[in-house]
């Protein structure tokens, strides 16, 4: 029973590591995914082995220090459902979702029964434990929310996250009100694309809200929270230097930079135009205005950017496994998780917004000096990110900010029915 406990806690250990990994490195190559993931479990599964107390006889079974070694132990496997079926080979980018790390034999070092198996017993002197653990996404209201809440459509035509495409160039307008000091704010805008400031945290709102657009306020959203609390005023300075340091402009200890700054994107050369087309800094237009009688932003047959999600994904990966970034930044600051609200049932200034879910989001750019239309926001919604807060009871497909958490496994008894056995 000891040891049978003691694998487990080693196997979760290992199926956690494993979907992590798996999690960062999707949209990279199959053959990387698949091999950065099963690594990343049978290292964790090793470590268990060799540095906790009372392993040793775990390191023993598995024979040696090396990933050939733990990987002739553990199987390691993948699946796009926590229901399976799992596979040692990923075929597609949909299967690299959950993880499920299987130990079959574990045969014990006999003491006792050794004795009885000298007595001509048979298999009696044999002793084994098994087990199994599956780790994946859960979708999740993270702690670490933007203060600014996008407006979205509730009812999304097909194929839209709330209205939004997935890896289009997307511009977050500043609702009015909120752009310059004074300005009035009768007007609410309804529009997909419009993004209003938040109330959070409990100190004085401009700090609060530069404090938040850095990612300083850790405010978790419980499961019955339907409703956020929008936040008036002219605070465009206050949301500039806080979203800055995710750039390096006015970076801390406390605020770092992102570990990629220095790309084609991030110096301010995209620029709204007046008749809400996107230009570089050249003028040259990036894309068309917003389809006639459409309202927002959502930009539709967009130019492929020179610096896109994919490519900030490659090289902030390329960082984590060693490759020279700096020790004062830190990953994946330039992804934002951010509330989608129900414009339309909602008023004009400090007013709730009913949630309709929560967004990954990562930032092209810097926000660039001045109000109108340099009170914006340039970058690309993506279908999923590692966030923490609250996890759901079940697994699920559904985009947005996700944790990685264990599930019952469901080897041979189907959808719905959890093995006793994980």
């Amino acid at each position: 029973m000891l040891n049978k406990t003691r694998l487990q806690n080693a196997v979760d250990a290992a199926a956690l590591s494993g979907a992590k990994t798996l999690s960062l490195m999707k949209g990279e190559a199959l053959g990387t995914i698949e091999s950065k993931s099963r690594d990343a479990a049978l290292n964790t599964l090793l470590l268990n082995a060799k540095s906790t107390e009372g392993n040793g006889e775990l390191a023993s079974a598995i024979g040696g220090a090396s990933l050939e070694d733990a990987a002739s132990f553990a199987k390691v496997e993948f699946s796009k459902s926590v229901y399976g079926a799992f596979s040692e080979i990923l075929s597609n980018q949909d299967d690299a979702r959950y993880i499920r790390v299987t130990v079959s034999n574990y045969r014990l070092a006999g003491f006792f029964w050794g004795f009885l198996d000298s007595l001509g017993e048979g298999d009696l002197g044999i002793k084994r434990v098994a087990a199994v653990a599956v780790a994946g996404p859960s979708p999740t209201r993270p702690c670490d929310l933007m203060p600014i809440m996008v407006c979205g459509d509730p009812t999304p035509e097909s194929g839209t996250f709330w209205g939004y495409r997935f890896g289009q160039l997307q511009v977050l307008k500043m609702a009015a009100g909120q752009q310059n000091a004074g300005q009035s704010d009768e007007e609410w805008d309804v529009g997909t694309g419009n993004f209003h400031l938040l109330r959070l945290g409990q100190g004085a709102v401009g700090q609060n809200i530069e404090d938040g657009m850095a990612g300083g306020i850790d405010q978790c959203s419980s499961p019955d929270k339907l409703y956020v609390g929008t936040q008036p005023g002219g605070m465009i300075g206050k949301v500039r230097s806080g979203y800055n340091t995710r750039f390096g402009e006015g970076s801390t200890a406390e605020y770092p930079s992102d570990y990629i700054i220095d790309n084609a994107d991030s110096s301010g050369l995209l620029e709204l135009a007046d008749d809400g087309s996107v230009v570089d800094k050249y003028k040259n237009v990036v894309t068309a205005s917003t389809e006639s009688g459409e309202e927002g932003w959502l930009v539709k047959n967009a130019a492929r950017l020179d610096y896109d999600y994919p490519s900030y994904h490659s090289d902030t990966v390329a960082c984590i496994d060693g490759a020279g970034c700096s020790s004062d930044a830190s990953p994946w600051r330039r992804v934002l998780k951010i509330v989608i609200g129900d414009c339309k049932e909602s008023a004009s200034g400090a007013t709730p917004v009913k949630v309709l879910g929560y967004g990954c989001f990562f930032a092209l750019q810097k926000l660039d000096n001045g109000g109108g239309n340099k009170a914006n926001i340039f970058g690309q919604f993506i279908d999923a990110c590692d966030a923490d807060g609250y996890p759901s009871e079940n697994p699920s497909e559904d985009a947005g900010p996700h944790i990685i958490q264990l599930y019952k496994s469901h080897i041979g008894t189907g959808a719905g029915v959890p093995s006793g056995d994980s």
